[in-house]
């Protein structure tokens, strides 16, 4: 499964305009290396428990608790990982703009009954 992803992100590169492209090491308008190196990791897991929120609306408690109890405590801490440092990160694209990127994501997976309708796009003025 690794190897598909790196293949796709590497087929992904290929077609990305050099301009697009951050330079290995380099400076990346996401700012990820501050907020890996230099913001407490709660303050992540925070913020990526609060946009996890923001996305699922009525329904997020239900399901982050469901990812806590699923036998193991790493899905709900990766789910907000995940969140925290990627989808909430509004240094490129907006909260509304990363959400429609999540939902574009779950479409193919077919989870439209037991997750679209409870999804709201975040407030664009946020």
């Amino acid at each position: 499964m690794y190897i598909q992803a790196i293949n796709a992100l590497f087929a992904l590169k290929g077609a990305t305009p050099p301009v697009l492209l951050d330079e290995p090491l380099g400076y990346s308008p996401t700012a990820r290396a501050v907020e890996v190196y230099d913001i407490p990791s709660s303050t992540i897991l925070h913020r990526g428990q609060t946009f996890f929120d923001k996305i699922y609306g009525k329904v997020s408690k239900r399901v982050m608790g469901q990812m806590d109890r699923s036998g193991t405590e790493d899905l709900g801490i990766t789910a907000r990982l995940m969140y925290g440092y990627i989808l909430s990160n509004t240094s490129v694209l907006t909260a509304a703009e990363s959400s429609y990127v999540l939902l574009a994501g779950l479409i193919p997976q077919d989870v439209g009954k037991s997750v679209m309708p409870a999804y709201t796009a975040p407030d664009p003025s946020n």
